[in-house]
Order: structure tokens, then C-alpha cells, then sequence
């Protein structure tokens, strides 16, 4: 396996730089961890760009510079996946910096489809809802970006075929035929609440119950600061006109979440910069704190355009 070269992570860098400040230590510590270890877990904070820096730049990286056959991506769900792999096939066709690198990937492209792809160097990157993954081509590359939903985890049940459904993917890791090599997984993950798997991965606290084992895994946490007061990426984890608003109404955040119909999980990452998507949402929590819809939908178009800037 290959460390990505400062070439490759540099346009990363340059593309994230226009909408945020680039945490240089974590980010390029997240850039390297795939090319030094065969599996690969990385745990930490919301909103780190762990998906930016750890999936999209693993798979642009093992599609260009050092191209493997087949990589799998996955998510919670399909279309979480596919807006993954919609990222990556964006910088892979639009990226001035990767063209000029790369100029085969302006050929004629065998296969592009919402969750598949075939590179004119016969690399095929996949997009799948981890839940839905069945047995089938033994892949080069695994990446798993937070495969389970924030809310829905919290059910044993959900849980239990969670752990059933990861030894059944785990098992097309192994060599399928003579000569071939395991497969390198990078799995990615938030810490959602104390009974989260990624939580028990973590801490590598399944063998006995569920017959999981990572002790041959490199596990690693990325610490946000948030909790200590001092965050370590203040553009994000400051406290936004949302909360403020949410504060001067004397509520928490359950009673805040609960009042317009949303999860937990929604309300803190609204409060933490990211985009309400759905304008009824708007309107709903526009009515809460009596800021007009109007200023929240420009907000959240501004948010959405600065997480959408086109690529280099």
C-alpha cells in the first residue's frame, strides 16, 4: 500500500480552503492512515470532514495514482453512498489538477451510473447502502462511512443485525482466489451515543459477544475539543445564531428538537453549521425563535453554495 503523495492531497486542500479553514495536522493525518494500514478504523466528532479527507481522497488516490481493480463504497443508506461516489466522480472529471495529472480520465469512461462507475483504466468505484451489501466481488478497497443511522442505532434490534450484516460483508474480505490479497477496509465513523458500534469498535468489545475481532485493526480517535470548551475547528463548532436563538427561548435541545418534529441528532448539527435541507424545517424552526424564513432560507442557500463550490 502507498502513502498519497502531497500532489493529490494538495487539491483537497486548495478545494476545502475556499469554504473553511483546513485543520493541516488531523486532515493530513486522516489523508495518510489508509496507505499505512490495512484496516483502518477512524472515530471521531461530527463535522470533521473525515468523509472528505478519508473516503473521497482514499478512492481518488486508489482510482489515479496507485489504481486498484474494484473499490467499494458505502453508507446508511444507497443515496448517502451515491452522493459520495456523485463527489469523487465530480473531481475526477472536473478537477483541473487531476486532468493535467491524469489526462487518460478524459476517455471515455466504460461505465457511469449514479452508483457505479468504470474509470478508462478499468478501476470500478461502487456505491451501496452498507445494510444492503451482498455477497459478491471480492473488493481491493472497503471504505465504510458511517453505515448506521444516528436514531435508528439506538435499537437493540437494529443494532444486533447491524453486527450480523458486518461479518457477512467482512467475509468478502478474504482472498477468493489463489494469489489475490485481502482487502484494505477503512471505516469511518461518529460517536452518536454510548451503545453505538462504532463506540464497541472502538473499544474492540464485541469478541466475546457478537465473535467480532479488530484487534489486528488500527483504531483511531480524532478528539474535537468541543467538550473542553477550546474546539479545535472554531468555524464549526462555534455557536451559531440557532442556538442562540434556541437559548433566549429558555429551551434545551430535546425540547427544541421535539417541538418542530426532528431527532436529536438533526437539531445539534443545525446549531453546528450544516444545512437544513428541507425548507418546511425552515419555516418551522423560522417560527420557533421568531427569525423569518426568509433569512434562514438565504442562510442555508449560503451554506449550501459554499459546500457545493465547484471543483478546481
Amino acid at each position: 500500500m502507498m502513502v498519497p503523495h502531497l500532489g493529490v492531497m494538495s487539491l483537497f486542500a486548495e478545494m476545502k480552503m475556499r469554504r473553511q479553514r483546513v485543520l493541516e495536522q488531523v486532515h493530513q493525518k486522516i489523508a495518510r492512515l489508509p496507505g499505512l494500514f490495512k484496516k483502518l478504523f477512524c472515530f471521531g466528532f461530527r463535522l470533521g470532514a473525515k468523509t472528505t479527507w478519508g473516503s473521497e481522497l482514499t478512492a481518488l488516490y486508489e482510482a489515479t495514482e496507485a489504481p486498484v481493480g474494484f473499490i467499494r463504497i458505502s453508507s446508511n443508506t444507497a443515496l448517502l453512498a451515491e452522493d459520495i461516489l456523485y463527489r469523487i466522480t465530480k473531481e475526477l472529471k472536473q478537477n483541473r489538477f487531476l486532468l493535467e495529472v491524469y489526462p487518460w480520465l478524459t476517455a471515455k469512461w466504460e461505465e457511469e451510473n449514479k452508483d457505479e462507475i468504470i474509470l478508462p483504466n478499468g478501476t470500478m468505484i461502487q456505491a451501496r447502502g452498507f445494510m444492503s451489501i451482498k455477497m459478491g466481488p471480492h473488493p481491493d478497497r472497503e471504505i465504510i462511512d458511517d453505515p448506521h443511522h444516528p436514531v435508528e442505532v439506538k435499537s437493540d434490534i437494529i443494532r444486533q443485525n447491524f453486527y450480523q450484516q458486518w461479518k457477512s460483508v467482512s467475509g468478502s474480505w478474504k482472498p477468493a482466489l489463489p494469489g489475490q490479497a485481502e482487502t484494505a477496509v477503512l471505516y469511518i465513523a461518529n460517536f452518536l451515543h454510548p451503545l453505538d458500534p462504532s463506540v464497541k469498535f472502538h473499544e474492540n468489545a464485541l469478541v466475546n459477544e457478537m465473535g467480532i475481532d479488530l484487534s489486528d485493526w488500527e483504531r483511531i480517535k480524532f478528539e474535537s475539543g468541543y467538550h473542553k470548551k477550546a474546539p479545535i475547528w472554531p468555524e464549526v463548532w462555534s455557536m451559531e445564531k440557532l442556538e442562540a436563538k434556541r437559548r433566549a427561548m429558555g429551551w434545551s435541545i430535546e425540547e427544541a428538537a421535539g417541538a418542530i418534529g426532528v431527532d436529536l441528532a438533526s437539531w445539534r448539527n443545525w446549531e453546528r453549521g450544516q444545512t437544513i435541507l428541507y425548507r418546511r424545517h425552515r419555516v418551522l424552526v423560522a417560527s420557533l425563535p421568531c427569525l423569518s424564513a426568509g433569512t434562514l432560507d438565504q442562510d442555508m442557500a449560503s451554506r449550501w453554495n459554499r459546500s457545493h463550490a465547484p471543483a478546481l
